[in-house]
């Protein structure tokens, strides 16, 4: 069974490739310097063009249009899945993606936990609220079942964040053809012109949240696979950040996505 996980960047760094791993340069549209021999996101039907504001999803898209492996997944330069265990730096290989799709339907990392805030407050405190307020107009259209599970996933403390996850084609299809039309709706209605810097990369971050939205109304079960982090996480300047948006009402961003 064909297996490929792809690693987004937008640099021309050393990335693990061969096996299950393929590295996709995002933004290839916007990059005529590209030097690597790493797959564009801009060859066949591809949405290139908008990896300023949606950020790895250019390379979700790719695969969804032009990739015809059976079972999908996305990690990024700087995060990558990695074996079980303590000290096991391995990256995630194939045996281990099948066993892990025999006991569960979808691979995702471990959810990540905000303790004093929901999701919705931390979303609100550390970002411009355009992007889920817009989501939130366009969810109230879906069918109960998505409305519930959204309303459930903003009140939650914890989520599965980074867009980050390894599925069977089927139910990478399902999830695609759900959640692009509404990333693409949010990304019709926001007025960029009052965005400035990451702000502009509202569509990627407001996506994060929807992937537990579909994983949980479609009841759909998922195994949590460590993560491999390649170079600092910066936590001080993390915990710094989320105290001064937290407490003291500033929206101070450090990127959480591919930089």
């Amino acid at each position: 069974m064909a297996i490929k996980i792809l690693v987004a960047t937008h640099k021309d760094v050393m990335l693990p490739s061969g096996g299950i791993y393929s590295p996709i340069f995002v933004g290839s549209n916007l990059h005529s310097d590209i030097t690597s021999n790493f797959q564009p996101d801009n060859e066949g039907e591809n949405i290139s063009d908008l990896n300023p504001r949606f950020n790895e999803l250019t390379a979700v898209y790719w695969a969804w249009k032009n990739d015809s492996s059976e079972i999908l997944g996305l990690t990024h330069y700087r995060r990558l899945f990695r074996s079980t265990g303590l000290f096991n730096r391995k990256l995630l290989d194939g045996r281990q993606v099948m066993n892990a799709l025999k006991k569960s339907d979808v691979i995702l990392p471990p959810k990540r936990h905000y303790y004093i805030e929901t999701i919705e407050s931390h979303y609100y405190h550390s970002h411009s609220s355009q992007g889920l307020d817009i989501l939130k107009e366009i969810i109230r259209l879906q069918p109960p079942k998505y409305r519930e599970s959204f309303n459930r996933v903003l009140k939650a403390r914890s989520a599965h964040m980074f867009n980050m996850f390894v599925m069977p084609r089927e139910l990478f299809d399902q999830y695609c053809q759900w959640v692009f039309p509404i990333l693409f709706e949010v990304d019709h209605r926001i007025d960029y012109s009052t965005l400035n810097g990451n702000e502009t990369r509202a569509v990627g971050f407001v996506s994060e949240i929807l992937m537990d939205v579909w994983i949980q109304a479609n009841n759909v079960t998922y195994t949590e696979v460590p993560l491999y982090f390649v170079g600092s996480q910066h936590w001080g300047k993390k915990i710094v950040r989320f105290i001064l948006n937290k407490f003291l009402g500033r929206k101070v961003n450090l990127n959480s996505h591919i930089d």
